[in-house]
């Protein structure tokens, strides 16, 4: 059930004619709601979607024009987001080291602690190249419930063995 206050955010939100006026009210709606994060990006990002701008320009260009149907579209997105439904499901898009991953409620949604852990592995192969260069690690994933964690560090594979020892190189 929606109580009076949220269906007149929606509604004002609804009538925003420009990205700066929309974006001005979805932040200040997302701020009222506890244990929100990160009110302000949610609603940056929201707004990219909705307008198939990048976060940049849906933050350089308020004066831009928004249309009716994007203005419903977003208000009933902030709404969702409101009830804490995790941006990448509202999206169907999620940002993990760099790479893009689509996402739905059926997906885990890797945390930022996740990227460090993926860094820090990153990290200790290059490493143990460097001091034992005949000796290339191997690493196996064994977790069968979320794979974005895994694509980061396969995308750094090892490659044929040159002449100064084995090689990290992006793929």
């Amino acid at each position: 059930m929606v109580d009076d206050e949220t269906e007149a955010r929606r509604e004002a939100l609804a009538r925003a004619t420009n990205w700066g006026a929309a974006l001005a009210l979805a932040s200040g709606w997302l701020r009222t709601v506890p244990d929100l994060p990160t009110p302000d990006l949610d609603a940056q990002v929201l707004l990219g979607h909705v307008t198939s701008a990048p976060r940049a320009r849906v933050l350089a260009y308020p004066e831009r024009t928004l249309t009716a149907e994007q203005a419903m579209r977003y208000a009933g997105l902030v709404a969702r987001r409101a009830e804490h439904e995790p941006v990448a499901y509202l999206t169907g898009r999620r940002e993990f080291l760099g790479l893009e991953f689509k996402s739905d409620a059926r997906a885990l949604i890797p945390r930022p602690e996740t990227e460090l852990l993926v860094e820090a592995a990153l990290a200790d192969l290059r490493e143990r190249l460097t001091r034992a260069p005949d000796m290339p690690p191997r690493w196996s994933h064994a977790c069968r419930v979320s794979t974005p964690p895994t694509f980061p560090l396969m995308r750094w594979r090892l490659r044929v063995r040159m002449r100064n020892g084995w090689a990290f190189q992006r793929v």
